[in-house]
C-alpha cells in the first residue's frame, strides 16, 4: 500500500532485502512519477523490477545494471519493445537466433547486422526479407538460391530479381511476378524470359522503355 501511494518505498524495500513480486514490480513501473533512471543502483539490479520497467518503456533497459544487459530475459522484454536495443546486448546475445528472429520481424533492417552465423539461418532470412525486400542483399549466397526467399523479394519490389543467381533468373514463376511488380525487372531476367511474351507484356504495359531490354 505505501508503495502505491509512495514509490520511493520501494528503496526502503530494497535496503532490507524484501522481495519485490511481479505485481509490485508492475504497480511501480507503471507510476507516472517512477523511472528506472532515478533508481539506486541496487533497484537497477532488479530483474524483476527491471523487466517490468522495460515492458512499459523499452528505454528503461538503458539504465538497468550490467549484469541485466546481459541476461536474455530482459534483453527479450527489451527487444519486444525495440528491436534497435539488440545491438545494445553482449555479442552473445546478438547472435542468438530466437532474439534476431524476434528482431527481423520487427523490422528487416535488423538482418543486416546480425552476425553471419545467424544470416544462415533459413528461417531468419526468410523473415527478414518478408518484412524488408532489400535484405536479399544480405542474405548468404547459398539462400539466395532458395526459390522462396527471392519471391518473398521479388512480390515486394521487382528489382529484387537483381539479387537471384543464374539460374533462378530462368523461372517462369518467380522472374513473372517480379516483372509485374516492377516492370525494370526484366532486364535481369534470363535471355529466354526477355523473349517471353507474357512476361514481356507485363512489362511493356508498365512502361514502353521496357523494349529496350
Amino acid at each position: 500500500a505505501a508503495v502505491r501511494q509512495d514509490w520511493r518505498a520501494l528503496e526502503l524495500l530494497a535496503m532490507q532485502d524484501v522481495a519485490i513480486s511481479e505485481e509490485l514490480a508492475q504497480v511501480v513501473a507503471e507510476h507516472g512519477d517512477w523511472s528506472l533512471q532515478a533508481a539506486s543502483p541496487k533497484l537497477q539490479a532488479n530483474k524483476v523490477l527491471v523487466r517490468a520497467a522495460v515492458r512499459r518503456d523499452w528505454r528503461a533497459f538503458e539504465s538497468a545494471s550490467a549484469s541485466l544487459k546481459a541476461d536474455r530475459d530482459v534483453v527479450l522484454e527489451a527487444v519486444k519493445q525495440n528491436w534497435r536495443v539488440l545491438k545494445q546486448a553482449p555479442q552473445e546475445l546478438q547472435a542468438d537466433r530466437g532474439l534476431v528472429l524476434l528482431a527481423v520481424e520487427q523490422n528487416g533492417l535488423a538482418f543486416a547486422s546480425a552476425p553471419e552465423s545467424v544470416k544462415e539461418d533459413r528461417e531468419v532470412a526468410l523473415a527478414a526479407v518478408r518484412n524488408n525486400w532489400e535484405m536479399l542483399g544480405w542474405v548468404p549466397e547459398d539462400l539466395r538460391s532458395d526459390h522462396e526467399i527471392v519471391m518473398a523479394a521479388a512480390q515486394q519490389n521487382g528489382l529484387a530479381l537483381k539479387w537471384a543467381p543464374v539460374p533462378l533468373r530462368d523461372k517462369y514463376e518467380l522472374v513473372h511476378a517480379a516483372v509485374a511488380q516492377n516492370w525494370q525487372a526484366l532486364q535481369w531476367a534470363s535471355d529466354r524470359l526477355r523473349s517471353n511474351h507474357t512476361i514481356v507484356l507485363s512489362a511493356v504495359t508498365q512502361n514502353g522503355f521496357a523494349l529496350e531490354w
